[in-house]
């Protein structure tokens, strides 16, 4: 079975992250104010060898998340002029120059968009703190997620999270550190790990990063213990340094888990059952998302009906196809007032007879239907 990647092999990995070549933002400078309807220049120093596009996003000023895509594929010629637009909220942001292709990027200081250069140029509902008032002057680290991940194993899915020093300046050393940033992961709102992170021996950089980091299991039932009802939940959130450690501010990120684990599973789902009483017809509608591998075949069968009324009907599956319709001819019916039961569903690799249980839902999807005449 395959394990998780251990965190000092995740050091080791890490260490060798620093590059020659860097990217360094200049304009906005610190604290500055841009007006909008105004152009300006967003201007930025380049080191080493690299490609020769960037990306240029504005920035959340606190937790760094990306907010808006200014320019893509620009020439790495070290300026841009943006015309700042007028539907941006007045406050504090960042904007961050990435190189196409590789990970040298780099985020300006604390600068502020608003509507006129006399705007007061703080959040009126959560002014800065002192510290983030401090870094417009000084550059001090910063910590953010720079990654939420799920890795498909045998018996479980393991969330994972990288982390960053986003910030202006170097993290101190482990050692220098008593009190370590923590961190929590929670699956729809319910805290299911927590711990400290982790930092190297040697004052980490700007853009030092640990690019997977254990966050928490979810497991599948066991055999003896198979809950039809299991699922994989519907969010994963995942917090660090709530503690805020030596004034740095903390980040949180929030992602659906589904999409995610339909990168290496599937969910099979019966969307919807009819019955036609006079031609006997009943008509069954299926989605089916995600990654089926090896599938070749799934099969919708019903039962608790009356004896003689059971049915297993198998369809192929197409590649790409998410929505099927599959028609099944119900026999004596004319003297039925009440037709009701259950419509299960599975998919199965190229053998009959054979289960799987990749279904990120539950193993076996029932759909209860009850037609009246």
């Amino acid at each position: 079975m395959r394990k998780p990647i251990g965190v000092f092999a995740l050091l080791i990995l890490t260490a060798g992250l620093a590059s020659a070549a860097m990217v360094t933002v200049t304009k906005p400078a610190p604290g500055e104010t841009w007006v909008k309807g105004k152009a300006y220049a967003i201007i930025w120093t380049k080191d080493g060898t690299m490609p020769d596009l960037v990306r240029i996003s504005l920035r959340d000023a606190r937790t760094l998340g990306e907010l808006r895509l200014i320019q893509d594929n620009v020439p790495n010629t070290r300026s841009y002029l943006w015309t700042v637009p007028a539907d941006i909220t007045d406050g504090a942001y960042r904007i961050r120059v990435k190189v196409n292709d590789v990970t040298v990027a780099d985020d300006s200081d604390f600068f502020y968009i608003a509507a006129s250069s006399a705007s007061t140029p703080i959040f009126k509902a959560h002014p800065l703190s002192s510290a983030d008032q401090a870094a417009i002057a000084l550059k001090f680290p910063a910590l953010s997620i720079s990654d939420v991940n799920l890795i498909s194993y045998d018996d479980r899915f393991v969330v994972t999270f990288g982390y960053r020093n986003s910030g202006k300046a170097s993290l101190p050393k482990g050692s220098e550190m008593p009190e370590k940033p923590n961190f929590r992961v929670l699956i729809d709102y319910k805290e299911v790990n927590q711990g400290s992170l982790v930092f190297p021996a040697f004052q980490a950089p700007p853009g030092w990063e640990v690019p997977t980091f254990y966050g928490c299991d979810i497991k599948y039932p066991t055999d003896a213990n198979w809950d039809p009802a299991w699922t994989v939940g519907n969010l994963v959130t995942v917090k660090i340094n709530e503690n805020k450690v030596n004034g740095m501010a903390s980040d949180s990120q929030s992602y659906n888990l589904k999409p995610m684990a339909l990168n290496y599973s599937y969910d099979a789902l019966i969307t919807g059952a009819t019955l036609d009483w006079n031609t006997g017809i009943m008509t069954i509608s299926v989605r089916i998302d995600g990654q089926i591998g090896t599938l070749k075949l799934f099969f919708v069968h019903n039962s608790k009906t009356k004896p003689g009324w059971f049915f297993t009907k198998f369809v192929d599956l197409v590649p790409g196809q998410h929505m099927y319709t599959i028609t099944q001819k119900i026999d004596r019916l004319a003297n039925e007032q009440d037709f009701n039961g259950e419509l299960m569903i599975g998919l199965l690799p190229s053998k009959y007879g054979v289960t799987d249980r990749r279904d990120i839902e539950h193993r076996n999807n029932i759909y209860p239907f009850s037609f009246h005449r």
